[in-house]
């Protein structure tokens, strides 16, 4: 379901409304390269959000964290 990141309340609403997900079960939440282009306030939101609503959850983050290397020099001038 496509929802723009940045736009919590709709985050919120498609996570719960439109795609049924249930607080109350054990959630994964996988992020592959997308927090770090966020606006820091942004992707806190996010995080923060998944670690109170949900009664057990855990969040995967695979983000690029050696800026010298050829991939760390792509993000870097990417971002």
């Amino acid at each position: 379901m496509p929802v723009d990141l940045r736009d919590f309340e709709s985050f919120k609403g498609t996570l719960i409304e439109k795609a049924g997900l249930d607080t109350s079960a054990p959630t994964l939440f996988i992020s592959e390269m997308v927090l770090v282009y966020l606006d820091p306030s942004h992707s806190r939101n996010i995080v923060q959000w998944c670690a109170q609503a949900f009664s057990a959850s855990m969040f995967v983050l695979y983000e690029q964290v050696e800026p010298h290397d050829a991939f760390g020099r792509t993000m870097v001038s990417n971002l």
